[in-house]
């Protein structure tokens, strides 16, 4: 498969007659995709960042799929993959176990924290809700109609990060181990285990990829996303050797084409991570407040370095 167009719409699509990706335009900040797949019990893969956006993805299912939904699985712990989870609260919740104690780690959130980095989106009622079933490196469930086959491959985005594969199908919900046009970010977790598990997720040669955020996507899809996280590992590399900071590499990188891509200044972020890598800090190792880096990224994007 091909590149797919830079331009894609927010909806349902079928990938075959029983398994839909819900994808978010722009696929920027909180605008994750997630998954539906039918069968007498339904599996979701994902919910969405708030309520509303749930609700409204869960009822677009509603048109295609009228089974009870009694499967969901949660590809990581970040808000816009699992913050209303509790909407399915008659599903078996699964996920990895690094995912689960993250969430008690982190503890609930606060709604109005996420408010000012999202101020159109309605947060009310978001929560954790903790996993029922957790796994380590693979787990493989047997429904009636399918066998599905969830697998970790090491820290990347996070230390949690999973991909959900329909092996008969050819079809890989990725989570955010894939980033399409969507700049990939680790404000937790590793560049370089990113760029194996990557690898790796490639190596499922599946004929359809679900990105995290992004448009559906082949093969070549995942390869240029680990070529972007190769390129500034790289980089990073030459820089830390030479001495420069961290930010002082970012802005003096050329990321070529990915420049296209949204949020192009989240490589303020990665090579932060990069800097607590090759220092031989662990991949949870703190960065600061996630909202107070973010925000300091917007403010340097305006600088314009990767227009």
């Amino acid at each position: 498969m091909p590149l797919p167009s830079r331009e894609w719409n927010t909806g349902l699509v079928k990938l075959n007659d029983d398994v839909y990706a819900y994808l978010q335009a722009k696929g920027s900040w909180g605008l994750s995709n997630a998954g539906a797949i039918n069968g007498k019990e339904v599996t979701i893969v994902d919910t969405l960042l708030t309520i509303p956006m749930t609700a409204t993805f869960l009822a677009e299912v509603r048109t295609v799929i009228s089974n009870p939904v009694k499967h969901l699985i949660i590809t990581h712990h970040h808000s816009d993959h699992c913050f209303a989870a509790h909407l399915l609260s008659g599903a078996v919740n699964y996920a990895h176990v690094n995912a689960r104690s993250e969430m008690i780690r982190k503890g609930q959130p606060d709604p109005a924290t996420h408010q000012v980095l999202h101020p159109e989106g309605d947060f009310t009622g978001v929560r954790f809700t903790l996993p029922h079933v957790t796994f380590s490196d693979r787990l493989d469930l047997h429904l009636e109609e399918r066998s599905l086959s969830l697998h970790y491959f090491g820290a990347a985005h996070t230390i949690a990060d999973i991909a959900v594969q329909l092996p008969s199908e050819g079809i890989v919900f990725a989570g955010d181990l894939l980033f399409l046009y969507s700049t990939p970010v680790a404000i937790e977790g590793s560049i370089s285990g990113w760029i194996a598990a990557l690898d790796k997720l490639a190596a499922l040669d599946a004929e359809s990829y679900v990105p995290g955020h992004g448009p559906i996507c082949g093969r070549d899809g995942v390869i240029a996303s680990r070529d972007y996280l190769q390129l500034i590992y790289e980089a990073g590399k030459q820089g830390f050797n030479a001495g420069w900071t961290a930010r002082e590499t970012a802005v003096r990188t050329d990321i070529g084409a990915y420049k296209r891509w949204a949020n192009p200044e989240r490589i303020i972020a990665n090579m932060e991570r990069l800097w607590r890598e090759f220092r031989g800090e662990e991949p949870i190792s703190n960065m600061g407040n996630p909202q107070t880096l973010i925000s300091e990224m917007n403010e340097i994007a305006k600088q314009g370095y990767w227009a």
